[in-house]
């Protein structure tokens, strides 16, 4: 196929057109008004010259171009008329895009940040108006029966103490009385001495204070118990009448679990007690070194 130049009857601008589209209907690329593309008439086409494609007529597609001649000399309503184009193509182009785009959501408020309503009472003071279960409180694990199982705290030891007054003398290990007999002395004297015997609900002696936990001890036959001249270890405690010595003063010393022990002031610590008679019938009481024996233990009981 070959080309010519031939003129828009319409705009008067020379236009290049292949002969295949002669006596079509056709849009000018100019002017863009739809015309017939006359026949060629001979003249050759110049040289260099820029083919403009013309916009199509309903009769088909007919393109044709612009000359050399023509560049430069559109008129303002062509180039109008292209950007109108332009702009309803954007118009479209964005129209379309704005539809595809999702629309926005909104954030969450989380329900930790809302503010619990306030509840006004006159009888009732304020509390949450909505609270929140309360998980019971975990149980202590349990204990197998391979476990060691922790003992309870002994109880604190009972400290006993002591008023004066009249009172049952009790030896803990033999549960015998403090009681007094009569012996004959090597000079022919009668001697009173400290034995232990049954309870006959008369070994009743009188407990005076005579100083700071300081006490004499009066026989129901009314001597005091006191140490032997001699204050021997191993000595037979004697009575003799009250003269306030340090051989008749008695210190009474408690022991944990509630009874006392009998410490004379001239002994130097040492305690009365219970030892077995050689007679086979009575049990005498003697001064001896404080060991924490139970035969060393005495209790007061109220006659």
């Amino acid at each position: 196929m070959s080309e010519y130049i031939s003129v828009c009857p319409k705009c008067l601008q020379n236009i290049l057109c292949d002969t295949a589209y002669t006596g079509k209907r056709v849009a000018c690329p100019v002017c863009m008004q739809e015309i017939i593309m006359p026949a060629p008439t001979g003249h050759a086409s110049p040289a260099g010259s820029a083919q403009v494609r013309p916009s199509l007529s309903q009769s088909g597609p007919a393109p044709a171009t612009a000359t050399n001649g023509s560049k430069g000399k559109f008129p303002v309503l062509a180039i109008v008329g292209v950007a109108a184009v332009l702009t309803i193509v954007a118009s479209v182009l964005a129209f379309g895009i704005g539809k595809r785009q999702p629309a926005p959501v909104a954030a969450a408020v989380p329900p930790a940040a809302a503010t619990p309503p306030v509840v006004a009472s006159s009888s009732v003071p304020d509390a949450d108006p909505d609270p929140s279960p309360t998980a019971p409180p975990a149980a202590a694990p349990a204990k197998t029966s391979g476990a060691s199982v922790e003992s309870p705290a002994p109880a604190a030891p009972v400290i006993p103490t002591f008023s004066p007054g009249r009172y049952k003398i009790v030896n803990r290990l033999t549960g015998l009385c403090l009681d007094v007999t009569t012996n004959i002395s090597s000079k022919g004297s009668n001697v009173l001495k400290a034995v232990l015997s049954l309870d006959n609900g008369e070994q009743v002696w009188d407990i005076r204070a005579c100083g700071t936990n300081q006490y004499s001890l009066l026989s129901p036959m009314g001597p005091s118990l006191e140490l032997p001249v001699s204050k021997q270890n191993g000595a037979q405690l004697e009575l003799a009448r009250w003269v306030h010595v340090p051989r008749e003063v008695w210190t009474l010393v408690p022991t944990p679990d509630g009874y006392f022990q009998i410490a004379c002031a001239a002994s130097g610590g040492r305690v009365a007690e219970a030892l077995g008679g050689t007679d086979g019938r009575q049990i005498v009481v003697q001064d001896a070194a404080r060991q924490g024996s139970l035969n060393q233990q005495w209790s007061f009981q109220v006659p």
